[in-house]
């Protein structure tokens, strides 16, 4: 079997073991993967540390809740599809977004995904998803502020990666971390796959770290206009925004 399965564990000193305590006789082998604390199979590992060390600061995002409690509201300015708290996507015929043509999807508190279909990019929800229709998603699921998550019923796959943060905030308006909540049943298959990822992470909006403006006198004469620009407005400069990856 392939060795794509696998179950990570964020911030937790003892969830690795709770995670692994709590599976029933037979479930180990439903977490197949890459080495794990445990081996193979179950699949489990704690990679707080390896992120934590990460060059990549955005990867390190993830364990700050300020960050995490403004990402949203952020992202929802650039989605594909917005839906308001409480809403269901129901019916059959869903398309959320396809691996040619992925999507932001954010959805501003409860979220229930009920229907039949598929979708790819990038799912965002601030409160709490219940994800019971026979839907596909291929890509990153990322579920913050409420923190919980639960998946229930049959025919469906989940393809890419899956991170639960609970926030809270306290009298001064300070975020920290609470304590999370998934649930799965039924028949679901879950795959951590890497380039489902990377494919979600690149939906993000761009992020400014650079502003120069350039005068006329500046261009090169290849692209200097023969007259310039009426100046009567303030204009004749041309801003430059520098852009992360």
């Amino acid at each position: 079997m392939p060795k794509h399965r696998l179950t990570r564990c964020f911030d937790a000193e003892t969830s690795v073991n709770q995670v692994h305590d709590e599976l029933f006789d037979g479930q180990e082998d439903n977490l197949i993967g890459a080495d794990g604390d445990f081996g193979e199979s179950p699949s489990i590992r704690d990679d707080t540390q390896q992120i934590r060390d990460s060059s990549n600061p955005d990867a390190r995002n993830i364990f700050d809740p300020e960050y995490l409690a403004t990402f949203i509201d952020k992202v929802a300015s650039a989605a594909d599809n917005v839906y308001q708290d409480g809403e269901t996507i129901g019916g059959a015929g869903i398309e959320l977004g396809t691996e040619d043509d992925p999507q932001i999807t954010v959805g501003l508190g409860d979220l229930d995904l009920a229907g039949i279909g598929s979708g790819a990019g990038i799912l965002i929800v601030k409160g709490h998803l219940e994800y019971s229709g026979a839907f596909n998603f291929n890509g990153l699921i990322l579920v913050l502020g409420e923190g919980s998550v639960n998946i229930s019923g049959a025919n469906k796959a989940i393809i890419g990666g899956l991170y639960i943060a609970q926030l809270l905030e306290d009298e001064d308006g300070n975020a920290s971390f609470g304590i999370p909540s998934f649930t799965i049943s039924g028949r679901t298959s879950f795959y951590f796959r890497g380039d489902s990822i990377k494919m979600a992470m690149n939906l993000l909006p761009f992020k400014k770290i650079a502003w120069r403006e350039i005068t006329q006198d500046m261009m090169p004469p290849e692209i200097t206009q023969e007259e310039p620009p009426d100046d009567d407005d303030g204009g004749g400069g041309i801003g430059i925004i520098g852009v992360t990856e």
